[in-house]
């Protein structure tokens, strides 16, 4: 139902300008997502329907200025984000530091990556994201280092010029933006023997789902890590291997967490006793996926058209401008009266309280 993209391009820009008329597009066609312009480039994701961000990529490509742009693509099941940013910044991916983007590494692709794996050949490979994006997935036997902002790299990197010396080096990152940025800053110091992923993580995932990608991906929306059948991690509650990443609810912690689906329901999302039971919880964040149609009263039942895939058993909240029902959503049956466990369109299913038409069904991300 829905794709998840990202794309960069490092170029001079007009940044107002090219903030305006991607927000305006963004707008016209429904897209979701974050889009950060600057002097020096474009750094997006974002997502929507398939055939909405179809028609954006061809937009963008229409461009003269993007009309060699490349995308990272990903299917998901619902919208990725739950709202548009498009925003101006001093550098699309903040190093601190300038940098001779004209320096950056040449490019490994991921067929050759995989090769190098399979021949066993010697090679070190850098993740050059944060270590908590690394913590719940990364490539087999990769260098991880210790930073919590990108800011970090130069002076991590900076200290092992040694080690890496003549070595064959590799750098991966997402979607390839950091480690572009990174290996100009790397070949700007005088590391010149390193290569980076063309693509990153999401395109050598896409090709090569279980081979030498081991755990889930962090990503920068709604989802925060993709789902894996073989996580690296642990819930910090009771220690179940899991992969999924929570902040915490209390807001002033905020930590940053893996849980499994029982304990954050068990602990309202929240890292521990404590900040359960604080005062300044976050509000739980609710996006459209339909609408109520109809209310049969005499038999407690809403009629309601689905926008995105309604399964038995899943959470739900009916909201509208007198309406507030958190609910189940059970006993599912089509426009046709069949009982069903998922569907989309006109559905109908029992309801607590009454519910009115353009009342709106919403999901937690």
């Amino acid at each position: 139902m829905y794709k998840v993209i990202t794309f960069y391009k490092f170029i001079t820009l007009d940044a107002e300008k090219t903030k305006g008329i991607f927000h305006d597009k963004c707008k016209e066609l429904g897209i979701l997502g974050r889009i950060l312009i600057g002097n020096e480039g474009i750094n997006a994701g974002v997502s929507g329907k398939i055939d909405d961000i179809e028609k954006f990529k061809k937009w963008v490509n229409s461009q003269p200025e993007f009309k060699d742009m490349t995308y990272r693509d990903l299917n998901t099941e619902k919208n990725a984000y739950h709202k548009l940013v498009v925003r101006t910044r001093k550098e699309i991916v903040a190093i601190g530091k300038d940098v001779d983007m004209d320096k950056k590494a040449p490019y490994i692709s991921v067929d050759e990556l995989n090769k190098l794996y399979e021949n066993d050949d010697e090679f070190i490979i850098i993740d050059t994201r944060n270590d908590y994006e690394a913590e719940v997935g990364r490539f087999r036997n990769a260098k991880i280092m210790p930073i919590k902002t990108f800011k970090e790299f130069p002076k991590e990197i900076s200290g092992m010029k040694d080690e890496l010396k003549g070595k064959k080096i590799i750098t991966y990152c997402t979607g390839g933006i950091r480690c572009e940025k990174a290996t100009a800053y790397m070949k700007n110091i005088g590391i010149d023997n390193v290569m980076q992923l063309k693509g990153g993580i999401i395109e050598y995932m896409n090709k090569y789902p279980n081979k030498y990608w081991e755990g889930g991906l962090f990503v920068f929306d709604d989802r925060l890590v993709t789902t894996t059948e073989s996580p690296l991690t642990e819930c910090k509650h009771c220690g179940k291997k899991c992969g999924k990443y929570i902040n915490c609810h209390n807001m002033d912690c905020d930590n940053l967490f893996i849980c499994c689906d029982d304990c954050r329901k068990k602990m309202n999302s929240c890292c521990c006793e404590e900040c359960k039971s604080s005062p300044r919880q976050r509000k739980k964040k609710y996006i459209p996926i339909g609408r109520v149609e109809n209310y049969y009263q005499k038999l407690g039942i809403a009629c309601v058209n689905m926008d995105e895939p309604l399964k038995k058993g899943m959470q739900i909240k009916i909201k509208g401008k007198t309406t507030d029902i958190d609910a189940i959503a059970e006993n599912l049956r089509d426009d046709a009266g069949n009982a069903i466990d998922e569907g989309i369109g006109v559905i109908t299913f029992p309801v607590k309280d009454k519910v009115r038409k353009n009342d709106q069904l919403m999901i937690s991300p």
